[in-house]
C-alpha cells in the first residue's frame, strides 16, 4: 500500500513539473514572458493547467494504470485528458481575463506535456518490465541453480551422465560432487566417473554432514514411486536442497540429462507417479 502511494506521488510530481515546464517553454518559444505578467494571466494559467491535468488524470483513472501492461489505449487517454485541460485553460482565461494566449502556445504546450508524460510512462514501463524480468530470472536461478557440495543418489547410467555433464558444463563450475549413494552393496567403495560410492541410503544423513552437502540430486529415473518417496524423506532430514530427474519414460532420447533436473514436488514425496 505504501509503495502504491509513493508511486502515485511520484507520478503527480512528475506531471506537475511536466506541465509547468511545457507551458514555460511554449511561452518562451512564442516570444512571451513565462512569468510576471501585468494582469496575472500567466501565473494563474500555471495553476489552472496544473490542477486541470492532475484532476483529469485522476478522473480518467490514469494514475491507476499498471504501466507494465499498458497499451496505446492508455496513451490515448493521456492525450485526451491533456486536450481537455487545454480547453479548460482557454475557457478559464476568457472568463476571468477576457484574454488568452496565442493559439501556438496551446498547441505547443499540449505537444510538450504529452511528450514529457509519454516519455515518463514509457521509461517507467521499461524499468518495471526489467525489474520483473530480473526478479523472475533470480527466482528461476534459485530454483534451478546447483552450487556448492553435491551428493548424487543413484550410481546407475543416469547418475553417471549427471556427473559427467556437471564436470563438463560451465554452469556447474561452482559445484563439487562429493559422493554417490547407492543401495547396491557390490558398488560400495567403487568409483563412478571419479566419484566414490560411499554406501546406501543409511549413509545419506551422515554423509551430508561429513561432506557439508548443499544439494542432493536424486538420479534414479526407474525407481518406484514408493521407494523414491522413502529415499526423499531421508534426504529431507538433512536440510539440503533436493533436486530430482524425471521418470525414465521422460528421459527417452534426451541428449542432456542435467537440463531435466527440477525441484522436488509434493507428488514425489507422496509416492505418486
Amino acid at each position: 500500500m505504501v509503495k502504491r502511494y509513493l508511486t502515485l506521488m511520484f507520478f503527480v510530481v512528475c506531471d506537475v513539473l511536466s506541465v509547468i515546464l511545457s507551458l514555460g517553454v511554449s511561452l518562451t518559444l512564442n516570444g512571451e514572458s513565462f512569468y510576471n505578467s501585468q494582469n496575472g494571466i500567466i501565473e494563474l494559467s500555471y495553476l489552472i493547467l496544473v490542477f486541470s491535468v492532475v484532476i483529469l488524470f485522476y478522473l480518467f483513472k490514469i494514475y491507476n494504470i499498471l504501466w507494465k501492461y499498458s497499451s496505446i489505449t492508455e496513451f490515448v487517454k493521456i492525450a485526451l485528458a491533456v486536450f481537455v485541460s487545454m480547453a479548460i485553460l482557454f475557457v478559464s482565461q476568457m472568463a476571468i481575463f477576457r484574454d488568452c494566449f496565442d493559439v501556438s502556445v496551446y498547441f505547443l504546450t499540449m505537444l510538450f506535456v504529452c511528450s514529457f508524460i509519454f516519455v515518463q510512462r514509457m521509461f517507467f514501463k521499461k524499468i518495471t518490465i526489467q525489474k520483473a524480468q530480473a526478479k523472475k530470472e533470480i527466482v528461476e536461478d534459485e530454483l534451478n541453480l546447483i552450487s556448492g557440495n553435491v551428493m548424487i543418489i543413484g550410481a546407475g547410467s543416469a547418475g553417471q551422465m549427471i556427473i559427467n555433464e556437471m564436470h563438463r558444463k560451465r554452469e556447474y563450475k561452482n559445484c563439487t560432487i562429493k559422493c554417490v549413494i547407492d543401495d547396491d552393496v557390490y558398488k560400495h567403495g567403487q568409483y563412478i566417473s571419479g566419484v566414490r560410492i560411499i554406501g546406501g541410503r543409511e549413509m545419506i544423513q551422515d554423509a551430508a554432514e561429513k561432506y557439508n552437502i548443499s544439494v542432493i540430486v536424486f538420479a534414479i529415473p526407474n525407481c518406484g514411486s514408493n521407494e523414491k518417496s522413502n529415499i526423499l524423506e531421508i534426504c529431507q532430514k538433512t536440510g539440503c536442497k533436493l533436486r530430482v530427474i524425471p521418470s525414465v519414460c521422460k528421459l527417452y532420447n534426451l541428449s542432456e540429462i542435467t537440463s531435466t533436473i527440477r525441484k522436488v514436488e509434493i507428488e514425489d514425496l507422496l509416492g505418486r507417479d
